[in-house]
């Protein structure tokens, strides 16, 4: 396929620019490399891919699945499109099994085209924008190319402060994916050390948005194991230290005395979410609603017998 002359000069900046190496590590499981190859090898001539799904902390990405694209994926010689409703089926079973999310896709470039193309930034730049993409301001993108069925795999992260495509080294692992799933996790209490997340800075804009919100100014401690206490208006959030990559603890306060209540029943919690979405969130509203009607309930039945019993005492 020929690229047309705007198309070609923006594709090769992109080219120009990607040999930096992000520093960032590919962890992939050999089952979710096979299904790359598997589906780029069963196309001629068009653009397929996959839905790439996994765990990523501050030494980069672990791929544990991919999701295929679905009996109405749309393919042609320069797009790809995946089943969406089967991808959010998919990928909803996936969440609920594992602790493992949306990471970016995989696609194949069938012209010669070992980099993203502008398009690929494009679809990119797109995602990172929108809050819907549960990402942490990383995406994956992993361009396949074949010859015959010889199929290779190059891949990039981008992120939202640097919209710049760059490579990422890759190692294939035998490990089971329900087994990655678990070792990466485990690598999360290492995050704010590493400096992919900057905990001051993002507490800091958490409790400002709190305070607009509220009309309040939170009061925030630090107890026992690194755990932040934010509390605010009879809410209570206890941030662990792995916090957001972990979810916070949310108790109401009752009677001078607060209740938990659990946040992974609760909520579809994910790091990109902030205590004031919390806040605004329809459950918690009703809770904390419920609990000061039961309160006023409760002094409604105290208040008489208290002036009964202070009459009998007269």
């Amino acid at each position: 396929m020929e690229l047309g002359l705007e198309e070609k000069r923006n594709t090769e900046m992109i080219a120009e620019g990607i040999d930096k190496k992000s520093g960032l590590k590919l962890r992939v499981s050999s089952t979710a490399y096979d299904a790359i190859v598997d589906e780029s090898k069963r196309w001629n001539g068009v653009e397929t891919g996959t839905v790439l799904v996994g765990t990523q902390d501050s030494d980069g990405f672990t791929i544990t699945h991919v999701i295929t694209p679905g009996a109405n994926a749309r393919r042609s010689l320069a797009s790809f499109s995946p089943d969406v409703e089967h991808v959010n089926k998919e990928l909803k079973k996936l969440r609920e099994m594992y602790a493992v999310d949306y990471l970016g896709v995989h696609h194949l470039h069938h012209i010669d085209m070992s980099y993203p193309s502008i398009g690929d930034l494009r679809q990119a730049g797109a995602i990172l924008k929108d809050k819907d993409y549960k990402i942490n301001g990383r995406f994956l993108s992993i361009i396949a190319t074949k010859s015959g069925d010889d199929v290779k795999m190059f891949p990039y992260v981008i992120t939202r402060e640097d919209m710049n495509f760059k490579k990422l080294d890759y190692d294939i692992v035998s490990e089971a994916p329900e087994s990655l799933a678990k070792n990466s996790s485990a690598s999360l209490s290492g995050i704010w050390a590493s400096g992919y997340i900057d905990k001051e800075k993002r507490i800091d804009r958490e409790v400002q948005k709190i305070t607009r919100i509220t009309g309040t100014y939170p009061e925030i401690k630090i107890i026992k194991d690194n755990t932040l206490a934010v509390e605010v208006k009879g809410i209570l959030f206890m941030l662990p230290p792995e916090y957001p990559l972990a979810p916070p603890r949310i108790f109401l306060k009752k009677m001078n005395k607060f209740n938990e209540i659990v946040v992974n029943e609760q909520f579809r919690w994910n790091s990109s979410f902030d205590l004031a979405e919390l806040l605004n969130c329809r459950r918690l509203r009703l809770r904390f609603a419920l609990k000061k009607l039961s309160e006023g309930l409760l002094l409604l039945i105290k208040l008489p017998l208290k002036l009964l019993y202070e009459k009998k005492a007269v």
